[in-house]
């Protein structure tokens, strides 16, 4: 039973770890919010993780030479908490400690196992400021912990010689009298102080991203069809064939997402551009910019009297998803800008692809199809809100033979007669043979019958010369 027990007690205190992890600082409305940019890390027996808060120095004498005078050289000191009887507490972690030391209740302790404060990516803008009895908590101060308004304070070393330590961090609390900074000195012992330095994040009012270099190999798609929008055109009241357009209508969803990165806080406003300055976009970090669009496609085709042909809008929900890298530009108030690198990946969600599919073209009194005796022609024109596709119904014919063709369609029979059908005889080629079989299929022309006369003739006139000379011999 205990076996099974253990597993549930760490993952327990794992989730209050991470729970706690989260760095609050105190804002403009006197309230605590999660910062950004700052997390505390887990450490002990003196492990430190990287972009470590520094918040003094320890300052070593190395003796010279008999020629030579001493010489200083220090160490830094980071910014740790520790966590006692259930309140956290903000010290330091000096060099070659394996133990986060705090002062509290007036005692100094020590822990192994601890948190220290880590600037997230160096995204952080961090200053020491200045602060008494008689001020207020300034705005940005860095909270110990969260619900206790303590904060992370330091005050000077008032040591003159030997090895010393620029400052010593502490905390402070402003409800003890009119506020008081708690340390811990390089002797061991804990004094309080009315006045020193408070911790403070100054947090940026806009960003520039800039520089943009696109990653193209390792774009990827995914295409999802749909069907935006069908009509039908007819030319159901002219008597000639004109061009009949149309006009739909959709809808579609655009979207477009930067992503957040480490460090950046959300929801601030920011102009994206590429290296010449050429602006990009406008967003709101790390806030995805969707809009619905209502959008138009202008559609046009040819088409001879009483046709009509359906046509079907399709497209593509497209979504693009493309690694970046650029550079960062956090703008402050007091128009202090600094710079990093960051690496994104953007996301764009848009309708491509957007095109008509034309049916065949069919007569409206019976609904059958057309003849497609000539290849029809498409034209395809497209703008960023309407797009127009001109098409030439099949069997267009030059005027003047239009009065020609529309004589040859059969209008009490679903079969329309065809030029060089079999059954026509303007597919004669005027041979010998064409007689022939003309013949032999039964069919009888004007030219034919002249023809039979004059034979019948000529026989008569032969038998009447052979009678004729078969009496001169006898007699």
């Amino acid at each position: 039973m205990v076996w099974h027990r253990r597993p549930a007690v760490f993952l327990l205190l794992l989730a209050v770890t991470l729970a706690d992890n989260g760095v609050h600082i105190r804002s403009e409305y006197k309230q605590l919010v999660t910062s950004s940019t700052l997390q505390w890390v887990a450490g002990e027996s003196g492990t430190l993780p990287p972009n470590s808060v520094v918040g003094a120095h320890e300052v070593l004498q190395v003796a010279g030479l008999e020629d030579e005078a001493a010489t200083d050289t220090t160490r830094e000191v980071v910014v740790c908490r520790a966590s006692s009887d259930g309140m956290w507490v903000s010290g330091e972690l000096r060099p070659e400690q394996k133990s986060c030391i705090v002062a509290f209740l007036g005692a100094r302790k020590s822990y192994e196992r601890y948190q220290v404060l880590e600037n997230v990516d160096g995204g952080s803008r961090l200053a020491w400021v200045p602060w008494n009895k008689f001020n207020l908590v300034p705005t940005g101060a860095v909270a110990c912990g969260e619900g206790v308004e303590t904060f992370i304070a330091r005050r000077k070393d008032e040591s003159l010689t030997g090895d010393r330590f620029s400052h010593h961090i502490g905390q402070l609390d402003p409800k003890v009298g009119l506020g008081k900074i708690s340390i811990v000195n390089k002797s061991g012992n804990v004094q309080e102080f009315s006045d020193g330095e408070v911790l403070v994040e100054t947090e940026p009012v806009r960003y520039e991203l800039t520089g943009l270099k696109f990653d193209l190999w390792r774009k990827r798609q995914s295409r999802k069809p749909r069907v935006l929008a069908t009509s039908v055109l007819s030319n159901a009241g002219s008597t000639f064939p004109v061009n009949v357009d149309s006009v739909l209508a959709y809808d579609s969803k655009y979207s477009v997402y930067w992503g957040q990165g480490k460090a950046i806080l959300k929801g601030l406003p920011t102009t994206v551009k590429f290296a010449n300055g050429t602006l990009i976009d406008e967003v709101e970090w790390g806030i995805p910019q969707t809009q619905e669009r209502q959008e138009v496609y202008r559609v046009e085709y040819k088409l001879e009297p009483g046709t009509a042909v359906n046509v079907t809008l399709r497209g593509n929900d497209t979504v693009s998803e493309m690694p970046y890298t650029g550079k960062l530009v956090s703008v402050y108030k007091d128009k202090h800008a600094e710079v990093r690198t960051i690496h994104g990946n953007r996301q764009e969600e848009a309708m491509l692809d957007v095109r008509p599919e034309f049916g065949p073209v069919y007569f409206i009194t019976n609904n059958t199809l057309v003849p497609t005796t000539f290849i029809s022609t498409t034209t395809t024109t497209t703008t960023t809100t309407t797009t127009t596709t001109t098409t030439e119904a099949p069997g267009t014919l030059p005027a003047q033979q239009q009065k020609k063709q529309k004589n040859l369609f059969d209008e009490n029979s679903v079969h329309a007669v065809k030029p060089g059908d079999n059954h026509s005889m303007m597919s004669d080629d005027g041979g010998a043979h064409s007689l022939k079989n003309k013949q032999e299929r039964g069919f009888t022309t004007a030219g034919s019958g002249a023809l039979s006369s004059v034979t019948y003739l000529a026989t008569g006139v032969l038998i009447l010369f052979t009678y004729a000379e078969i009496a001169r011999r006898i007699t």
